[in-house]
């Protein structure tokens, strides 16, 4: 064998070695990163920060937001509200939610005597279920609540650089998803 073809090998054989553990470093954070998320969403003290909104489009729905938006940059197909209060948070067994909705309401009765047409929500979480998915590195909670006239089904799925995609199911609004970050509840959650 030549002298050229000895260091070809000896090439390919660093660079697979480096490769191998530079996947060995990254993999590992992936999994330090996952078991932090893990244990934030298991402590039960966390909120969420909103960045965007998605509503559930509709021909209505989309020619309205369109010409109210269009001036703005926003879309109908998505919305930014970053830094206007829209959150979610969660502590203990309890959750406390201020989201802005934008969209259709099915049933129009269960807008009375209230102050907001947005979801406020101050309530016990019911049937909280957390799935993971070890290969995706995201966790799915999944939960209720009720804001004393409607039923809301929220899902959450959480990934390890801090990014949440929010997804609420209710009784009477169509349905509308939502992005923003994931971080430890700060204080202050009972004097919303």
């Amino acid at each position: 064998m030549n002298y050229f073809y000895k260091l070809l090998i000896i090439g390919f054989v660093i660079t697979f070695s480096a490769c191998k553990s530079s996947n060995e470093i990254t993999n590992r954070k992936n999994t330090e990163q996952f078991e932090k998320l893990q244990a934030l969403i298991e402590s039960k003290a966390y909120q969420i920060d909103i960045n965007a909104i998605y509503p559930f489009s509709t021909a209505a729905t989309t020619q309205v937001l369109n010409a109210v938006l269009f001036p703005s940059g926003n879309s109908a197909a998505r919305i930014d509200v970053r830094g206007n209060g829209n959150h979610i948070k969660i502590s203990e067994d309890k959750v406390k939610a201020n989201l802005a909705f934008f969209g259709e309401r099915q049933i129009g009765s269960g807008n009375y005597g209230r102050n907001s047409s947005g979801i406020l929500l101050d309530d016990s979480i019911q049937g909280y279920v957390v799935t993971k998915n070890e290969k995706k590195k995201t966790l799915t909670i999944k939960f209720s609540a009720n804001d004393g006239v409607e039923n809301f089904t929220i899902t959450i799925i959480a990934n390890t650089n801090q990014r949440a995609s929010v997804t609420v199911n209710s009784s009477h609004l169509n349905r509308i998803s939502y992005d923003g970050t994931i971080e430890t509840l700060e204080e202050g959650f009972n004097d919303l």
